[in-house]
């Protein structure tokens, strides 16, 4: 691994291999540490979370989102921060791993407030969202639809598939609903087609439209 500067004192300072450990394996680490310790450690993964540039390699990246999402409750208002910058790539790749990894949140003992705030978070992420940089507004539609209660994230979704400002988070959602969907029982699996099949017909853009086509298809081969 290739750590950014003062990156591999996070690292130290927990005894693990990051590349293979899980955000459980990291919490339990975590709590092993004196108050002490578990302070420099939020403090250190604030810092490196601020400079998106300083967490070019992929690796290093993943490893302090893990560390962060580990942190939780502590954490929440550095990673919001983070979703609000839209300065760069790197801030859209960084965007990525934390949607990747948040759902691991549901396992955390404390975070049981972040873990109902998350849905309205990417929600509002995906209202505003300019671009799928990095794929990032889709792996937020997958956290929502594949990881998120379906009694608050079906709604978001389908709020989302007229709502959202911006084409490219609207295609997003249609992958979102087709997770929901896979999920759901028969009757809602029924509404969720429904808002799918009007975004097919009525998006006011091509490419959402013919996403919205394709993940039609799909549901429709049982997929």
């Amino acid at each position: 691994m290739v750590a950014a500067d003062g990156a591999i004192e996070v690292f130290e300072r927990l005894g693990l291999d990051l590349a293979t450990a899980s955000v459980l394996d990291i919490v339990n680490a975590v709590q092993a540490l004196s108050g002490e310790e578990r302070d420099a450690l939020l403090t250190k993964t604030r810092n490196l979370l601020s400079n998106p540039r300083s967490l070019e390699d992929q690796s290093t990246r993943i490893a302090v989102v893990k560390i962060a999402i580990a942190l939780l409750p502590r954490s929440w208002e550095m990673l919001l921060t983070c979703l609000d910058d839209t300065s760069c790539l790197l801030a859209s790749e960084l965007h990525f791993s934390i949607f990747c990894f948040l759902d691991e949140a549901d396992f955390i003992p404390g975070a049981v407030d972040v873990v109902t705030q998350i849905p309205a978070t990417v929600e509002r992420y995906l209202q505003i969202t300019r671009t799928n940089r990095a794929h990032a507004a889709l792996m937020a539609a997958n956290l929502l639809g594949d990881h998120c209660d379906l009694s608050v994230a079906v709604p978001a979704l389908m709020r989302l598939a007229t709502e959202a400002r911006y084409a490219e988070a609207r295609a997003a959602v249609t992958w979102g609903l087709h997770k929901a969907w896979r999920r759901s029982s028969m009757e809602k699996r029924n509404e969720i087609l429904a808002v799918i099949e009007a975004m097919a017909a009525n998006d006011r853009s091509s490419g959402v439209r013919t996403t919205a086509g394709l993940v039609i298809g799909l549901i429709q081969r049982g997929r």
